[in-house]
């Protein structure tokens, strides 16, 4: 082997391991788009806009490359595994348009205008197919560089060295290994929340034997602390995550934390750009809501509209921090709830009638 063949596939290991870092600033869209919407003030409309035209350019840059490849070595090294990848780059441009259209006015508009199944159904969350979509033209493309002339050690090495990030993250991130890891360990080393942790049925029938009514007679609110083990158990929520309730409650809860939103920009961002979570963001905790007992968090001076609240039905408030002014906001403690195997430790508050 040459030295000047050597050099040219170090270059060529280079030139992907490069490729694939710049290829992860796409990932990164999940952390910019709220920083993006504030200082721009972007709606939700304008940020899927200019995510789709990032995939697209990316996509396209990738198909033109292939073209320039093709050229270079008519015939060359690929076949049919070349015209698949080409396929492929297709397929992911193909769902990014389609997303583009999903979210555009004339399409959102339209899906208002309907009801039932046609006004929920989610049509462009086939971009869930994009990770597997990546990994699939991913082996294309490598399968196509296979078979350029080389060793196979030397082929193998970098087929490991450009999916050692993934490695990595199947290890820290992984469900199967959280699983091992949990059963292995448990939740005072891994940190992760069980099931019962969670749900902390227990925590939940103490809240409701001390409430000591029929729960469909009132409505529950909470702070700092997720909705969904109160409605697991069978409590009446004014909050909550959904994708199909109706706009005008949305604006009608809106007012009970206006005076919050104000003073968390990032938490109005979030509230205001995107729909489904109703829960009482506020200045303190912002848009956190899973506060564990012993947390230390301390609630005080928040600018709620309780009124706005009460004409939700709401009656009781579940909080995961102690609100110091309870007393001068119009709440009434109730007491201090958890359990040894709860994640949670909820403190009781009435409002005033």
């Amino acid at each position: 082997m040459s030295k000047k063949n050597l050099n040219v596939r170090w270059l060529y290991l280079t030139a992907g391991v490069l490729a694939l870092l710049f290829a992860g600033i796409i990932y990164g869209w999940s952390i910019l788009k709220a920083p993006l919407a504030a200082d721009f003030g972007w709606t939700a409309d304008q940020l899927a806009l200019n995510f789709t035209l990032t995939m697209c350019f990316f996509c396209l840059g990738g198909m033109a490359g292939g073209l320039l490849w093709e050229l270079a070595y008519p015939g060359g090294f690929g076949g049919q595994v070349f015209y698949l990848a080409l396929a492929g780059m297709a397929a992911l441009i193909g769902i990014a348009f389609f997303y583009a259209i999903c979210k555009s006015r004339p399409a959102v508009d339209f899906k208002n205008s309907m009801d039932g199944f046609l006004r929920y159904f989610q049509a462009e969350r086939f971009y869930w197919l994009y990770p597997a979509l990546w990994y699939l033209e991913f082996a294309l493309v490598f399968g196509f560089l296979w078979k350029m002339p080389g060793a196979a050690w030397y082929k193998t090495a970098a087929l490991i060295l450009v999916l050692f990030p993934t490695l990595n993250l199947i290890r820290v991130n992984s469900l199967f290994y959280m699983n091992i890891n949990q059963i292995n360990n448990g939740s005072g080393v891994t940190g992760y929340i069980s099931w019962e942790s969670f749900y902390s049925e227990d925590l939940m029938q103490r809240l409701e034997d001390a409430i000591g009514k029929e729960m469909s007679s009132y409505r529950v609110a909470h702070l700092g602390i997720s909705p969904a083990p109160a409605l697991m158990h069978g409590f009446y929520t004014v909050d909550g995550y959904s994708n199909n309730y109706p706009l005008a409650y949305k604006h009608r809860f809106r007012q009970v934390i206006a005076g919050e939103l104000a003073r968390n920009e990032e938490a109005r961002v979030y509230f205001d750009c995107w729909g489904s979570r109703c829960y009482l963001f506020n200045s303190v905790t912002g848009t956190y809501w899973m506060l564990r007992k012993d947390s230390g968090v301390q609630y005080e001076d928040l600018a709620f509209d309780l009124d706005a609240l009460k004409a939700l039905g709401c009656q009781y408030l579940f909080s995961g921090a102690q609100i110091a002014d309870a007393e001068e906001m119009g709440l009434t403690f109730s007491g201090y709830f958890d359990t040894e195997d709860s994640y949670w430790g909820i403190w009781l508050y009435e409002l005033a009638r």
